[in-house]
This record gives structure tokens, sequence and C-alpha cells, in this order.
């Protein structure tokens, strides 16, 4: 039988047993970015689920950075975040994002607490902290 975690407490089991496995430090922002600097999806404070699972995929604990997520990957982190689409009571757009970019090579940027409000050098970190910006 395929899990299935069918609420949010299950969900959120989940999700602080992977932070737990992984040693991960939720960061203040991460987001799905094209290769050429795109951003296609980005989350302030949240979306943790799918964002601990693509860190586990590319290996992030903490801090602020960049990863390349090819395909595979990609592919990986989907199935990891799958099971908690049987909570119906929450929007899963991160999983829909995640699904919309399959086959396809893009870059996943992370940003800490302590960095969030700073300027950054890397280009990926920067093309989101722009796009939160603008949207606040």
């Amino acid at each position: 039988m395929t899990e299935r975690w069918e609420t949010v407490e299950a969900i959120n089991a989940a999700r602080a047993a992977m932070e737990q496995r992984l040693g991960w430090e939720q960061p203040a922002a991460w987001g799905l970015l094209t290769p050429d600097g795109a951003v296609v999806r980005a989350n302030v404070r949240g979306g943790y689920l799918p964002g601990v699972a693509v860190a586990t995929v590319v290996g992030y604990r903490s801090g602020t950075g960049s990863y390349p997520l090819p395909a595979a990957a990609i592919a990986e982190a989907i199935a990891m975040v799958e099971p908690g689409e049987a909570c119906t009571d929450i929007p899963h757009p991160n999983l829909a994002v995640l699904r919309s970019l399959s086959g396809r090579d893009v870059v996943v940027a992370f940003v800490s607490e302590a960095d969030f409000a700073a300027d950054a050098a890397d280009r990926y970190v920067a093309a989101l902290m722009t796009e939160i910006r603008r949207a606040a």
C-alpha cells in the first residue's frame, strides 16, 4: 500500500521527520527558478514539506545558496511529497509546480533568516529575493 498523509498533522509529522533526518534548518525563503533566473515559485516562511524534499535531493541543510535541481531530482522530490496530496484540507501549489517542471533542469534557491534582508551575491538568490520584495 502506498503511504498517504490524510491530515495536516500527518503531513507535519512526516515533514518534521524528514527535517530531523536531514539536519535541516528551515530557511526564511526558498524558491524554484529557471536556469536563466526567472522565478517559477517563491515561498516565504512556508512550503516546508516540498522544501525539505528538495533540500534532501540536493543536499542543502542550512544557510543561503542555490543548487542545480536536475530533472531526476525533481522526480525524486515529487515522490517524497506525493503522500501529502491525500490531505485535501490544504492546497499543494509547490507539488503542482514541481510536476510542471518535470523533465526539466531548474535551480532551487534557499535564503536563511540571517540573510533574508541582505543583498545576495548569488544571482539565483538575488532573483528570488527581488521577486519576493516585488510581490510584498
